[in-house]
């Protein structure tokens, strides 16, 4: 079984969004998948998206934080994601490949089904440089959880770490993406690492680029309608 998953929650983005990712993922992937969503509004979703509602268990806070949070981005802002991994599990079973709303996708994402399952896989921004020495909690992290792959269960172990000590980590941490960077990857020794990391031809990150076809399987940070 593959699934691909989007999240969308508050109203910087709407049913555009997942509708287009959906409407790019059947027009080139070869193969069979379902497509979900995770929302807190389901309305004009294309009828062939399973849309999942939005968790609102207090241990994420979703609606206590997302008013005061989202503008300015603090109190790890997009700790919504971290429910995919826990709290989906009989609907997230197989492969399961998150994109992120924003994400473009120009080719068929065969591959992404063909990665190698004793570690999930997500992307390093590998060419950041002095991320820790210039540190701040929004950008300097080197994970980016745009896309994810997993197996499973494979990812609930990120979500319990967050728990484990939630109002800590929500104050110093203002991203997933961020506290994955500093508490479960060693950059010494990649084979410590809770994650895998996707090749560079996967994709790419910028509003602004078009891609050459064939280039890269997605882009990122697409504003994709």
């Amino acid at each position: 079984m593959i699934n691909i998953i989007t999240i969308k929650w508050g109203t910087k983005y709407d049913y555009r969004h997942p509708n287009k990712i959906y409407k790019d993922c059947k027009e080139k992937c070869s193969f069979d998948f379902t497509f979900y969503c995770v929302t807190d509004n389901a309305l004009d979703l294309d009828p062939n998206i399973v849309a999942l509602d939005m968790p609102t268990h207090s241990n994420l806070n979703f609606y206590n934080y997302i008013d005061d949070h989202l503008i300015d981005k603090t109190l790890m802002w997009d700790r919504p994601k971290l429910y995919l991994f826990t709290d989906f599990e009989k609907e997230f079973n197989g492969t399961n490949i998150f994109l992120d709303i924003d994400a473009q996708v120009n080719e068929d994402l065969a591959y992404l089904t063909t990665l190698p399952d004793n570690k999930p896989w997500i992307i390093d921004m590998h060419w950041k440089t002095n991320w820790k020495e210039n540190w701040d909690k929004l950008w300097n992290g080197r994970i980016n959880s745009s896309i994810i792959v997993w197996r499973n269960s494979q990812c609930k172990e990120i979500t319990k770490k967050v728990l484990e000590n939630a109002k800590d980590n929500f104050d110093k941490y203002a991203t997933i993406d961020t506290f994955m960077s500093y508490e479960v990857v060693d950059y010494s020794n990649y084979n410590n690492t809770f994650f895998d990391f996707l090749p560079a031809f996967v994709c790419c990150l910028g509003k602004h680029y078009t891609p050459i076809p064939g280039e890269f399987l997605i882009t990122l940070w697409s504003n994709s309608t």
